[in-house]
């Protein structure tokens, strides 16, 4: 038996473009958009070399280890690039979703934000699915995650505005006592 979805667009139409509330962009804001991220490297295995939540309000997670081209790679199932592509796309999406769980913000439509998170989420998008459509599927999926794991996201937010930066392997254990 073969699995039917609904085609991409499909996805597009039941969840309705909407527009990011604004609350303030500070240092504890900036802290839980990282550490949103942090926990989806943790729970999708991704590796993580160092977390910031920098004074002046931006912040940044590094990924460890190097992505080399090779020719010789088998190629993927379609099933396994599109759910890869999901994953990672969430993963982006986390940073902003943790800010609206924070600041219980309601998300009432898909947003569209001009962000580099934002266009790597559609980036790997667009590679899986040629479209876009399911960034709205994807920041759903993260908010109800984050919520799952607030204590995580909590307890690497309150660890990143103490120490301004902490190492891959520093959040994680953060996480897990959590």
């Amino acid at each position: 038996m073969s699995s039917v979805r609904p085609p991409v667009e499909f996805v597009r139409r039941v969840w309705p473009v909407g527009a990011l509330p604004h609350y303030p962009r500070d240092q504890r804001t900036i802290a839980y958009h990282e550490a949103g991220h942090a926990v989806f490297c943790r729970l999708l295995n991704i590796p993580m070399a160092r977390i910031e939540a920098e004074q002046t309000g931006g912040g940044r997670v590094s990924f460890a280890g190097k992505y080399e081209d090779k020719d010789d790679l088998d190629p993927l199932p379609r099933e396994t690039l599109e759910t890869a592509a999901v994953e990672l796309a969430c993963m982006y999406v986390a940073g902003v979703m943790a800010e609206t769980v924070l600041h219980r913000v309601n998300v009432s439509g898909m947003l569209l934000l001009d962000t580099p998170d934002w266009r790597n989420a559609e980036r790997v998008l667009l590679m899986a699915f040629n479209s876009t459509a399911p960034l709205g599927y994807c920041q759903r999926l993260a908010r109800a995650v984050l919520r799952e794991q607030w204590e995580q996201v909590e307890a690497i937010a309150e660890a990143l505005l103490v120490k301004g930066s902490l190492s891959g392997d520093e959040a994680r254990a953060v996480a897990d006592r959590g």
